[in-house]
């Protein structure tokens, strides 16, 4: 049996949007509650292409607990083996 975690790229934090990989993946989590989403790349190239994923954050605003206190992480997902 398999399980997905998402693997942060700490060296791709600072790029603009259009400057990653296109197999990078991105997970929005809000700092206040904890509560993570996926969110797609061409949402983030619509919000801001040139932006690096650190410029973008403070526009996100939580559904949870409204707070506007969001981290952009880059990254992919790795298959974890489970015995």
């Amino acid at each position: 049996m398999t399980e997905s975690r998402f693997v942060p790229y700490r060296w791709l934090s600072h790029h603009a949007i259009y400057q990653l990989p296109h197999d990078t993946c991105f997970l929005v989590r809000c700092n206040g509650c904890g509560v993570e989403r996926d969110i797609s790349r061409e949402y983030l190239e619509q919000v801001g292409r040139y932006l690096s994923p650190k410029a973008i954050e403070p526009r996100f605003r939580c559904i949870l607990c409204g707070k506007k206190d969001a981290a952009i992480i880059a990254g992919g997902w790795a298959e974890e083996r489970i015995r």
